[in-house]
C-alpha cells in the first residue's frame, strides 16, 4: 500500500521512476503518524505516476522537525493526479522545512532531481487540513505544496476548500 511505497522511495530502492501507481480505494490513515514518501536532501524523490483514481486519503497525520505531506520531495517528470486530501494535520517545527498537503517540495533541479523538467499536480482536491510551520528561518506552507523550484510545477483543475495554512 501507500507505506510500502514510501518505505522504496524512501530507502532509495525504488524511485518509481517510468512507473505508474494507482489507488484503487479510499485510504483512512486514522490519525497514525505519517512518513512523508520520498526524502528532502537525500536523491530520493518520488519520479513516478500516481494517479490517485478519485480516491480520497483520509487522516493524514505528520507532525515532525522535517517536512510533512503526502509527497516530501517529488523530482521532475513526476505526476500526482485524480487524489484528494481530506482532513490531515500536517505540522514541521524546523527552519528549513516545508509543509504541503500534497507535496512538501517540487523540484526540477534541487533537492536530488533526476532530471530537469516540470512536475505536474492535476484534478487535486485538498479540503479541511490544517498545515503549520512554526519555525523561524526559512520556513514554507503552502495547501498544494510548501516549495518549489523555478518553473518546477504545473497545477491544473485542482480545488482548495476550508483549509487553515499557517506559518
Amino acid at each position: 500500500g501507500l507505506k510500502w511505497i514510501a518505505q522504496q522511495v524512501n530507502s532509495g530502492a525504488d524511485y518509481f521512476a517510468g512507473k505508474t501507481v494507482v489507488l484503487t480505494a479510499d485510504i483512512d490513515l486514522k490519525g497514525a503518524e505519517w512518513t512523508p514518501i520520498g526524502s528532502a536532501y537525500k536523491d530520493h524523490g518520488f519520479m513516478g505516476n500516481f494517479d490517485g483514481n478519485g480516491a480520497t486519503i483520509y487522516g493524514m497525520y505528520a507532525t515532525s522537525t522535517n517536512n510533512a505531506a503526502l509527497f516530501c520531495t517529488v523530482d521532475a517528470g513526476a505526476t500526482i493526479k485524480n487524489v484528494a486530501v481530506k482532513n490531515a494535520y500536517l505540522t514541521s517545527s524546523a527552519s528549513n522545512y516545508q509543509v504541503g498537503a500534497i507535496a512538501a517540495v517540487a523540484s526540477n533541479t534541487n533537492y536530488g532531481a533526476k532530471n530537469k523538467g516540470v512536475f505536474a499536480i492535476t484534478g487535486c482536491t485538498v479540503a479541511n487540513c490544517y498545515m503549520r510551520n512554526s519555525a523561524t528561518g526559512h520556513d514554507r506552507t503552502g495547501v498544494l505544496f510548501g516549495a518549489c523550484s523555478e518553473d518546477a510545477i504545473y497545477v491544473e483543475n485542482c480545488l482548495v476548500y476550508g483549509n487553515d495554512a499557517y506559518y
